[in-house]
């Protein structure tokens, strides 16, 4: 069974949730920019706009499926990008504040990271996120 996809917004800028691929994007205003978790890699989630992901969730996609999902995404325009250090120390600290720091990984940090440099959404599955 698929698990659902949450959607975090880390700016209040408008924005839609496609959700899911039997059924059509809600309402869009302007370009929606997403950072995408390596489970969209995994699924048929369908996802429009500005996509973004890090080296090292591209690092995680070893299978054949989710290679090709990345190479297709990829020639759609999906950018690879590295946070920059001091979101990634933003992020580090918020965790460590929260106490979650032992829970989330350096992968979910680049992602959070890069979330937050770009004002975008994150579609991920991962709970620790």
């Amino acid at each position: 069974m698929q698990q659902a996809l949450r959607r975090r917004s880390y700016r209040n800028g408008p924005g839609a949730l496609t959700t899911g691929p039997h059924h059509p994007p809600l309402p869009v205003q302007g370009t929606r920019k997403s950072v995408l978790d390596a489970t969209v890699f995994f699924t048929d989630y369908p996802v429009t706009g500005e996509c973004y992901t890090t080296p090292s969730v591209a690092a995680e996609l070893v299978d054949l499926a989710s290679r090709c999902r990345y190479d297709l995404l990829a020639a759609a325009g999906l950018r690879v990008c590295s946070p920059g250090a001091a979101w990634l120390a933003r992020v580090r600290t918020a965790a460590e504040k929260s106490g979650d720091l032992p829970v989330i990984s350096e992968t979910d940090c680049d992602i959070l990271a890069l979330a937050g440099e770009l004002g975008a959404t994150i579609f991920t599955d991962d709970f620790a996120i």
